[in-house]
């Protein structure tokens, strides 16, 4: 490190992050920081800490050496007070026997090393309540396992487990167990003496049944049986009636399983990617359900016994056949979010129309021609994603729509835009990628809010973009795939996402000052270089917990 830590930290300081930096050895200056309690060593390349690190900081309670060059676990952490532990992806294969000395450990994070086993000694942690063994090469666990006590928290995901360790039955305080991504294909009888097991997750494993042990676990709130081969469940899976999330998507169901409609108290189903072909009446039965998400199946047909759930927030049928949309979907007045994408629709059916409550609405890569005038009175519609249609034209009702934020019209054929977008004062995001635009309406610098707004793969050119430079919010304009050199002075603030960018650049400079304005091209260029990248990241930021 160039700059000192005393520089950058008070000398009392009760935490510290040195990540990030390549670091083979500890600051020098670290050991004046005796009131360390957390200290962050993230992604580094230590291989080992000072002898005198436990002496040096008497109280620290939480270390971060992920993402470094351990080999094993650093014997010269202070017993004491530490109570969190995380070396998780260093290159640590055997857990060594005194670990046991850290008696107060009660969260340990071991993940993404590359143990074949784990130590009997792990045992005496009788602190524990957390421990992360997650994308490691475990076959199972060491029979002493089971006694930790207080264990609420443990992640055995992508390993290469067959059978469930016996040790893990013994856990009687587990809450949360993670084992996905293993090679699971049973349980063991006895799984029900997880009595206090509230989330359980065996999803991406090899069970074809699902074992009625699972049943007896009457205190699952949350289970995660995706990416298996079941076909069919159980009757006895309604004796949980305390589950409120179930997740059985990636199986092979051609039917929803009857036993599903008596778990009373669902809240969220997902059978995404099965191999559905129908929604049965008896839906309507999970009054409670807020969240119905069936994605990627054969359903030609949506029950009108759909209209009587009346707590459903969220409606999925992308990827489905749908021939048609029953008219009572008006009567769910909780509805908030529809997806109804690439469902080879040829029309938006009126009953959309009646949710006074709709949110966000997706309707992409179906056959629209039209958008009916009725898509004015969704006066609370926040995202409005129409791409992937065959639309030329909006209705001017759309300009309505004064709470909409997102509008994605990309993949349609539209010539021009609509004068009604302009109207859409609350408007920040705005697509017209891959249509036929030639020029843009003088009247699109009226959108005030705009933040986002991207034409890549027009006929636009130059003259067009000029009335983009009343836009004095806008922070990203992509225009990729045009017929544009360059760009107005008053628009190099703006991030310009176009291929030949460093040919623009170069215009720009040539028509202002370029002695005077060099630190602002240098600006423009790091923009646009950023947004390479940056779109990804900004989705990343309009969307396991256990990390």
């Amino acid at each position: 490190m160039d700059t000192p830590l005393t520089d950058t930290y008070a000398i009392d300081s009760t935490e510290i992050a040195i990540s990030d930096l390549q670091l083979t050895e500890l600051p020098e200056d670290l050991r004046q920081f005796n009131k360390l309690t957390s200290l962050d060593l993230r992604n580094n390349r230590l291989s080992s800490l000072p002898i005198s690190f436990a002496e040096d900081h008497p109280v620290l309670r939480s270390v971060d050496l992920s993402g470094n060059e351990f080999t094993e676990i650093p014997r010269e952490l202070n017993a004491e007070c530490l109570s969190r532990l995380v070396v998780s992806e260093n290159r640590i294969s055997v857990i060594r026997e005194d670990i046991n000395d850290l008696f107060n450990l009660e969260d340990l994070d071991l993940s993404r090393n590359e143990l074949s086993g784990v130590s009997a000694s792990l045992s005496n942690l009788g602190e524990l309540k957390t421990l992360i063994v997650r994308e490691n090469k475990l076959a199972t666990l060491p029979t002493e396992i089971g006694r930790l006590g207080k264990l609420d928290t443990l992640d055995l995901s992508n390993n290469e487990i067959v059978d469930i360790p016996p040790a893990i039955l013994n856990l009687s305080t587990l809450v949360y167990l993670y084992i996905k991504y293993n090679d699971v294909k049973t349980l063991p009888s006895e799984f029900g003496q997880l009595n206090r097991l509230k989330v359980l997750d065996l999803s991406n494993n090899s069970m074809d049944v699902l074992p009625l042990a699972l049943c007896d676990c009457l205190t699952l709130e949350d289970l995660n049986i995706s990416g298996n081969l079941l076909k069919s469940l159980p009757e006895e899976l309604k004796k949980l009636e305390r589950l409120k999330i179930l997740d059985l998507s990636s199986n092979d169901f051609d039917e929803v399983p009857s036993a599903v409609f008596d778990i009373r108290n669902l809240q969220y189903l997902y059978m995404n990617e099965n191999r559905l072909k129908r929604l049965p009446s008896a839906i309507q039965r999970l009054s409670k359900l807020q969240f119905l998400s069936v994605y990627g199946n054969l359903i030609e047909v949506m029950p009108p016994s759909v209209g009587n759930m009346q707590q459903l927030v969220s409606l999925n049928m992308d990827g489905n056949k749908l021939r048609e949309i029953p008219v009572e979907i008006k009567n769910i007045a909780s509805l908030q979010i529809v997806h109804l994408s690439n469902c080879q629709l040829q029309d938006m059916p009126e009953a959309i129309f009646s949710l006074n409550n709709l949110r966000e609405l997706y309707f992409c890569e179906n056959a629209l021609t039209s958008v009916p005038p009725s898509i004015g009175y969704l006066q609370t519609l926040k995202t409005c994603d129409l791409h992937g249609n065959h639309l030329q034209t909006l209705p001017e009702e759309i300009g309505r729509l004064r709470a909409l934020l997102v509008l994605d019209l990309s993949h349609n054929k539209f010539d021009e835009i609509p004068q009604s977008v302009t109207s859409l004062n609350s408007l920040e995001e705005l697509n017209f990628d891959h249509n036929n635009l030639e020029d843009l309406p003088e009247h699109i610098g009226e959108l005030s809010n705009l933040k986002y707004l991207s034409f890549n793969h027009n006929k636009l050119t130059n003259n067009a973009v000029e009335h983009v430079s009343k836009l004095h919010g806008l922070r990203t304009l992509e225009v990729i795939g045009n017929e544009i050199t360059e760009v107005p002075p008053n628009v190099e603030s703006i991030t310009v996402g176009i291929k030949d960018k460093d040919s623009l650049l170069n215009n720009i400079q040539d028509e202002e000052h370029s002695d005077s304005d060099t630190a602002e091209t240098d600006e423009i260029k790091g923009s646009a270089d950023e947004l390479d990248r940056g779109r990804a990241e900004s989705a990343e930021e309009n969307n396991d917990a256990l990390e």
